[in-house]
């Protein structure tokens, strides 16, 4: 992998969970993790689809279960012809080495969420889809 895309494997692991952060408090912790809650607030807050930065875009937000938040986003500059195949790897290594350490991670993983982020190409190749449970921060 060349250093371009180690930069923007890292560029593309940081702004995920503002987003999750955003509607921490519409989901209520008394009656447990909700993590359908905290999608449809999302929603109500942004529209969607939306840049996360330069090469990402966020495409949806939606509860998988209960308990489990995904973000779906694509990589706008990378196709199928154009994708390094060590990038889905980067980007689990980068989003779980700093996982554990995010605050906003933090708060979903405590309220019992696990966050799932998939990340597709431009041309909607899968790259790689990452799920960080509660368990994995130790909570």
């Amino acid at each position: 992998m060349d250093a371009r895309s180690s930069k923007a494997a890292r560029a593309l692991c940081r702004p995920l969970v503002l987003f999750g952060t955003l509607m921490f408090a519409t989901a209520c912790r008394s009656r447990g993790p909700d993590a359908e809650a905290l999608a449809t607030g999302m929603k109500a807050k942004m529209t969607l689809p939306v840049a996360v930065d330069g090469e990402t875009r966020l495409d949806d937000v939606r509860a998988l279960s209960k308990t489990e938040l995904g973000y779906f986003l694509t990589l706008t500059k990378t196709t199928r012809a154009t994708l390094d195949p060590n990038l889905g790897k980067l980007l689990e290594t980068n989003l779980r080495g700093g996982a554990c350490q995010n605050a906003n991670y933090q708060k979903l993983l405590a309220a019992g969420i696990s966050v799932s982020i998939a990340y597709r190409t431009e041309d909607q190749v899968d790259v790689v889809r990452v799920v960080i449970a509660p368990k994995d921060c130790g909570h």
